[in-house]
């Protein structure tokens, strides 16, 4: 994979076959650009990629690091020891290029948001990343500037996915997870109206306003609710919903 200058200056990913032997570390211009940012920034990232992507991983890093509120803190590879972990709890929103360790990086820091740049229009790795509680996958011809976008709404907390990509993983049936009958049954009708709420673009704090109840109840029942179904996020929950026909699709 490669980073390659577009028209404008934008960044867009691509394969590449360069290789580098040794951990990645940006380059003068953007440590200066950062250290000038730095009042400013208030979204701390880290790049995790494969040993042979890391050229591409210190290209994106030198990139985001001249977008507004971002400040990339870290950048290395998959086999690097412990850097998983200590990126983990250091920081905000980790972009990856591997579902696999999504997982781990979860259990690590619960909190922290998961960016995986990879196949985008693949269902089986959408809903790979959606069961692992990934906040988006992109593509590697994402721009900079869209990059960064989802990287901030990772960080507010949104589920930054392709609507189009998530219906694609809805109308393949034989990728989608082997499901008990019926799981949705066990949902109260609260814990329905919440995924409703949720599933029509709402934040967590405006479904509570639009449902009429705090935050921590919101909070509560979205626990419950992915214990029940027996989901890692609840964006999952969503789709398990949407599948069993408890959660009208939008008609536009």
């Amino acid at each position: 994979m490669r980073a390659t200058e577009r028209e404008g200056g934008d960044t867009r990913l691509g394969p590449r076959t360069e290789r580098v032997d040794r951990a990645d570390t940006l380059s003068e211009d953007a440590d200066q650009a950062e250290a000038g940012d730095d009042a400013q920034a208030s979204i701390r990232v880290g790049i995790v990629f494969a040993d042979d992507h890391r050229l591409l991983a210190g290209a994106i890093g030198v990139a985001l690091n001249m977008e507004p509120e971002l400040r990339v803190v870290g950048v290395g590879a998959t086999t690097t020891t412990g850097l998983l972990r200590d990126l983990a709890v250091g920081v905000d929103v980790i972009l990856v290029d591997s579902v696999s360790i999504v997982t781990r990086l979860k259990a690590a820091s619960p909190d922290v948001q998961v960016v995986v740049v990879g196949e985008a229009d693949n269902p089986a790795v959408i809903l790979s990343c959606v069961r692992a509680g990934a906040a988006a996958c992109v593509g590697n011809n994402t721009s900079t500037a869209q990059l960064a976008d989802i990287i901030r709404r990772a960080h507010a907390g949104e589920r930054a996915y392709d609507l189009a990509a998530l219906m694609s993983v809805l109308l393949r049936p034989d990728i989608w997870m082997a499901s008990q009958p019926r799981r949705t049954a066990t949902l109260t009708e609260r814990e329905l109206g919440v995924l409703r709420s949720i599933s029509q673009g709402l934040s967590t704090a405006e479904a509570a306003v639009h449902l009429g109840i705090t935050m921590h109840t919101l909070r509560s029942h979205l626990k419950n609710i992915l214990v029940k179904l027996e989901v890692r996020s609840t964006l999952e929950a969503v789709l398990v919903a949407i599948r069993e026909g408890r959660i009208e699709l939008p008609n536009d």
